[in-house]
């Protein structure tokens, strides 16, 4: 059975790549694939990857095909790749291999449109592409081939009803040299479980975002966002407590977020960000990720259509409310870490001195940690810090082209601050234990470690 099930895989895979193929009788859509370059995409793929393993997967040649859209294909040199058994999906350019768009967790690539999104005469692509991690989402990015790197523009994370599967498609608009974008709800049919590159779909409908595309890249312009210069604030409710937050934007197309607590008056930097102004529509953009929601200026100041800031207004600060806020303090009282214990277990992969660094690493952290008692460290063991290294390095050297040798698990138990201490943003309950709360770190091959996630 398992012989028969393979020829019949080798034989869809042996039509031309990316190809809508459509049933008549029940609407139903799947993209075929080939196993065309596979070889030189593999051995590009090993400079880029050299253990093979990426999230958890251990990829490899038999996993791998080219899932390129037929007209992705006639009008870019772009090339996709996607791999079955863990739907990591990758764009091929130029001999090199390169993210194409977040995967794990969901079907991963589902469909791309040929796209000039940063207007400069080559095709970029846009994409739809499914994935989770702990919330199963659509989104739409864009890889940019001068660049040679990807931009979510849309993610469904931030809808009403974010786990929904989507398609982009590019339609003709009010003339024959215009394009219009549109994206389509799709249903994902009876697919082979571990195999998410013979996918099959139904078209569902037509899907309204809230948020609009950012189709086209414009140059920042902060003389287009002339009343947005300055400082802003704004108050909200979270979970039965007053929150602030204030927003700085500047002449050169960057705006600073601060957390403030308004009873203690202490703050806490909530992050730095590019801005665009374009017509009604304000885009934020960081970490290779962009937002855009409307803007409106009312008698009262500034309101944002932004996930969670839905409610609230911003009123521009002058004179005597921006020394105010000027006069603010960063946090205070830092995380205590004076009174830890060390449990070191027993490892045949790190000695004492080696944890001892990355403890180190843990502590610095820690410290950040307003008002917390850090009361226990413990090694997790050898097994699972192997797994959590296979799970995280592929990902990481990605993002920051380091390779690393090794990682390490620790878990820890502490104590929060209390509730009338507590400042907002944390994450954290007020005045309560933690434990069995981890640690993940991954080593460079120089030996340093690096601090990569924590908690549950």
């Amino acid at each position: 059975m398992k012989r028969l099930i393979l020829i019949c895989v080798t034989m869809l895979c042996l039509v031309p790549p990316g190809v809508w193929a459509e049933s008549s009788d029940e609407a139903i859509f799947e993209v075929t694939c080939s196993r065309d370059e596979v070889e030189e995409f593999m051995a590009a793929f090993a400079l880029t990857c050299p253990n093979g393993i990426v999230d958890g997967f251990h990829e490899i040649a038999d996993h791998c095909y080219d899932v390129t859209p037929a007209d992705v294909a006639r009008e870019t040199d772009i090339r996709v790749f996607k791999f079955s058994d863990s739907g990591a999906s990758y764009a091929f350019v130029d001999g090199s291999v390169y993210d194409l768009c977040e995967s794990v967790g969901g079907y991963g690539f589902l469909n791309a449109v040929p796209w000039d999104y940063d207007q400069d005469g080559q095709m970029d692509l846009l994409t739809a592409s499914s994935w989770g991690s702990g919330i199963h989402r659509t989104e739409i990015s864009v890889f940019i081939r001068a660049k040679k790197t990807f931009e979510v523009i849309y993610s469904t994370l931030y809808e009403e009803g974010p786990q929904v599967d989507l398609i982009v498609c590019a339609d003709k608009g009010p003339t024959d040299s215009s394009q219009v974008v549109s994206l389509r709800e799709v249903q994902v049919l009876d697919w082979e479980d571990a195999d998410f590159v013979h996918l099959r779909y139904r078209v569902v409908g037509d899907y309204q975002p809230t948020f609009p595309l950012t189709l086209h890249e414009a140059a920042w312009d902060a003389g287009a966002a002339t009343h947005l210069l300055g400082t802003w604030y704004g108050e909200m409710e979270e979970y039965g407590k007053r929150m602030g937050i204030s927003m700085n934007f500047t002449a050169g197309g960057t705006v600073t977020l601060r957390m403030i607590d308004p009873l203690s008056r202490q703050y806490e930097e909530g992050g730095e960000a590019q801005y665009r102004v374009d017509g009604e529509n304000l885009t934020l953009r960081a970490n290779g990720q962009s937002v855009t929601a409307s803007l409106t200026f009312t008698g009262d100041g500034l309101v944002m259509a932004i996930h969670g800031m839905e409610g609230m207004s911003f009123m521009k600060l002058s004179g005597d409310e921006l020394a105010q806020m000027d006069s603010l303090h960063p946090k205070y009282r830092p995380g205590d870490i004076s009174q830890v214990t060390v449990d070191y277990g027993i490892s045949e992969r790190f000695t004492p001195e080696q944890m001892d660094a990355a403890i180190a690493v843990i502590k610095n952290e820690f410290l950040t940690w307003y008002s917390c008692e850090l009361h226990s460290i413990s090694y997790a063991s050898d097994e699972l810090s192997a797994s959590e290294y296979r799970y995280y390095a592929g990902s990481e050297s990605r993002e920051t082209g380091k390779n690393y040798v090794d990682g390490i698990v620790f878990m820890s138990s502490f104590h929060s601050a209390a509730e009338d201490e507590e400042y907002p943003g944390s994450g954290l309950n007020p005045d309560e234990e933690y434990t069995e709360y981890s640690w993940i770190l991954l080593q460079t091959e120089d030996g340093q470690w690096e601090l990569i996630t924590w908690g549950y």
